[in-house]
């Protein structure tokens, strides 16, 4: 088997595109402390986070067939709805069939995640152990 050949430098792969120190870099912003944005610079931001975002979104929808999303984080939180709305709308184009973006119904919810497999990988461990 030969190595998969690394990816080329000139290209930043999406985590170091969009993020939050790639926010402040680009706008002078922090949007980690819940600090409110203006609606310009929030839609400026926006655009800046979905150009990217939307090509993975689309190419995680199209190869395993997904129709939903939950999308949370900082991020996510700071901008808002619009946020969402705005993606949906960037990554439309790019697919066959439409997408539907949302926010987590609870703002806890990858803590809860997190704590249910945790529990669930214990109760496993725990019933199957000799």
């Amino acid at each position: 088997d030969e190595p998969i050949p690394a990816m080329p430098d000139k290209r930043l792969r999406t985590e170091r595109r969009i993020n939050l120190e790639a926010i402040r870099q680009k706008f002078g912003v922090d949007i980690s402390h819940g600090i409110p944005v203006d609606a310009p610079l929030r839609r400026d931001i926006t655009d800046f986070v979905c150009e990217t975002l939307s090509r993975t979104v689309a190419t995680i929808a199209g190869i395993l067939d997904i129709s939903e999303f939950v999308l949370a984080g900082i991020i996510p939180d700071a901008l808002g709805d619009a946020f969402y709305q705005a993606l949906e709308e960037r990554v439309a184009p790019l697919l066959i069939s439409p997408i539907h973006l949302s926010p987590p119904m609870d703002p806890h919810a990858g803590m809860t995640g997190g704590a249910v497999t945790v529990f669930d990988n214990l109760i496993f461990d725990v019933l199957c152990s000799d």
